[in-house]
């Protein structure tokens, strides 16, 4: 697992779909007109926009990623909005992390005093989302409740009965 700080930045894509005029971020990138009524022929037309090859995915971090901001920006701009970001910007830093499922977790669990390995991606899915390397658990007590379902309706409720205090 590895931390990375990246900027991710958001910006409202409906507010963009029902009120912005046109201005593609490259010369591929379908157009939109200018027309700032709220419609599913418009909604359906900055989707085609922001989903083309232009922006190559729109993955963080990437120049994919530049096109759509710069692209929203420009939409935004044109309609007068003013940014509302850290010293006057469009958009704000957050810190990503990535996450991955590493092949090589191990993990197991003691039954009647026998300890049991379990098979990473098989058998469990040992990750963790914090910024850290190495995760280790010892000798915690495990419970295990369901999927957390309570549908009194079709009589299902996986908390019944379980007496989950301390």
């Amino acid at each position: 697992m590895a931390l990375r700080t990246s900027t991710l930045r958001s910006l409202g894509v409906l507010l963009l779909a029902s009120a912005s005029p046109a201005m593609p971020a490259t010369p591929s990138a379908p157009s939109v007109p200018a027309d700032t009524a709220v419609s599913e022929a418009r909604l359906s037309l900055v989707t085609q926009a922001l989903a083309s090859d232009a922006f190559e995915g729109r993955a963080p971090g990437t120049r994919g990623e530049d096109r759509t901001i710069a692209y929203l920006i420009q939409q935004f701009r044109a309609l007068g909005l003013q940014p509302g970001g850290a010293h006057g910007g469009w958009t704000q830093a957050v810190d990503l992390v990535r996450t991955q499922m590493p092949a090589d977790a191990t993990m197991s669990v003691a039954v009647a005093g026998e300890r049991i390995a379990l098979v990473q991606n098989r058998e469990v899915a040992a990750l963790t989302l914090r910024p850290v390397d190495r995760v280790r658990i010892k000798d915690a007590p495990l419970v295990f409740v369901g999927y957390g379902v309570a549908a009194p309706e079709r009589h299902w409720d996986d908390y019944k009965g379980a007496d989950l205090r301390g």
